[in-house]
């Protein structure tokens, strides 16, 4: 199976921004039905992303056609979604990717379409708001460092492999971590931010983040599994 490394498009320059928000992902569920429409693939909705997402060399399926690795390991995906906020003049549309837990992984930018025919509208601004999926400029999402000092008990939760989510006692995922080589030690996955989760000689979790601007954080935060 493929995966989201996206080893093809990284050689001609595509792909690189996006590809670090989705590469632990390997595949993307597209639903039959979204709810924003009241039918299913409502005016080819659900064909036209799934048709989008295979040209742009992912692995997509619909959510009743999904292989066994997808049923048994469904937080190796991610699950697309439309957020619709048209007014009288413009329809428009934003793609959403959200993970098994469903957090956000990803927001397009708006599309926008002044067409008057439903079917041409929904198509045109879709196919607009892909384009943030092409470049992997989507809508920035509030920095975690912030978040991630601020709370002082959380969660270390499995994904499988050496995949891990630090979330804090609502279920919100904090951060995605990789477990590395050494004991006790997990490196930090996240847009603009890097870091380390470790214990210290005392045996406390230590948590040393960085972000894009240089500011810097350490907490000693209570982890449990």
């Amino acid at each position: 199976m493929k995966s989201f490394v996206f080893s093809v498009f990284l050689s001609i320059g595509l792909f690189s921004s996006l590809n670090a928000q989705f590469d632990r992902y390997d595949f993307v569920v597209v639903p039959t039905k979204f709810d924003v429409f009241f039918e299913p693939n409502a005016y080819r909705t659900s064909t036209l992303l799934k048709f989008l997402l295979t040209e742009a060399g992912y692995d997509a399926y619909y959510e009743d056609e999904l292989p066994e690795y997808a049923l048994q390991n469904p937080c190796k995906g991610v699950k697309v979604d439309l957020e619709e906020n048209s007014g009288l003049l413009l329809t428009k549309f934003q793609i959403l990717f959200k993970d098994c837990r469903n957090q956000l992984v990803f927001k397009t930018y708006a599309g926008e379409s002044k067409s008057k025919d439903y079917k041409t509208a929904y198509h045109q601004s879709i196919r607009q708001a892909f384009s943030s999926v092409l470049s992997g400029k989507g809508v920035s999402e509030p920095k975690k460092i912030d978040r991630a000092s601020s709370v002082d008990r959380m969660r270390l939760m499995s994904n499988g492999g050496d995949d891990y989510s630090l979330v804090d006692y609502s279920g919100a995922v904090i951060f995605r971590l990789t477990k590395s080589a050494a004991t006790d030690v997990y490196l930090v996955n996240a847009e603009e931010i890097s870091g380390i989760l470790f214990k210290n000689a005392e045996g406390k979790w230590t948590m040393e983040l960085t972000d894009g601007s240089g500011a810097k954080v350490t907490t000693n935060p209570e982890i449990e599994w």
